[in-house]
């Protein structure tokens, strides 16, 4: 817990740092720079290695989110680069690994946008365990809801499924649904 506590002072003492910057620099009639050439607009903080944590009202890790680079704009979504997610499913099942190359968090934080090769992990006790390998995953926090309409092949055990089209359910365990297209080959022994 003073952890979080820690982590949220950190980045809401960076934010007023940045606010306070940018109030100075507009009062002194300055333009923000932008990358030569490009008009590109700049991001307003960036972090390296940064982690985020959510939790529910009973204190529970619901999102563990790790990214090598977070960088945020004003006007945009925030963007990440080489994240892992941990999402915790329920008290009585595994919990869910996410790994992509890049991502987009919109404003509210509300959905992350798994940009780029998408791996999906997930541990079982007692049993085979599930990975997932699919493009471009929207994780949906409010639903506890992850989709993707790419390709996707899930592997469990020597069991192979391809498909098109992804669903995880976060909320009901072990619950991980291929949309259209199904074809695998399965090993019985």
């Amino acid at each position: 817990m003073k952890e979080i506590v820690t982590t949220v002072a950190t980045i809401g003492l960076i934010l007023a740092i940045t606010l306070f910057l940018n109030r100075l620099e507009h009062s002194e009639q300055q333009t923000a720079p932008v990358v030569s050439g490009t008009g590109e607009p700049q991001p307003d903080v960036q972090i390296r290695n940064a982690t985020m944590l959510k939790t529910d009202d009973f204190g529970y890790h619901k999102y563990y989110l790790h990214a090598e680079r977070i960088e945020h704009y004003l006007q945009r979504s925030t963007e990440l680069e080489n994240l892992r997610m941990m999402v915790s499913s329920s008290s009585d099942a595994s919990d869910w690994l996410l790994i992509a190359e890049a991502g987009w968090m919109d404003a509210s934080s509300k959905q992350l946008l798994l940009h780029g090769e998408v791996l999906v992990h997930q541990r079982k006790e007692g049993s085979e365990d599930v990975t997932g390998l699919t493009r471009d995953m929207l994780v949906d926090y409010a639903n506890s809801l992850a989709y993707s309409n790419s390709s996707a092949t899930l592997l469990n055990g020597q069991n192979m499924t391809s498909g098109t089209g992804l669903a995880i359910n976060f909320t009901r365990p072990g619950r991980i649904s291929l949309l259209s297209r199904v074809s695998g080959t399965h090993v019985f022994e």
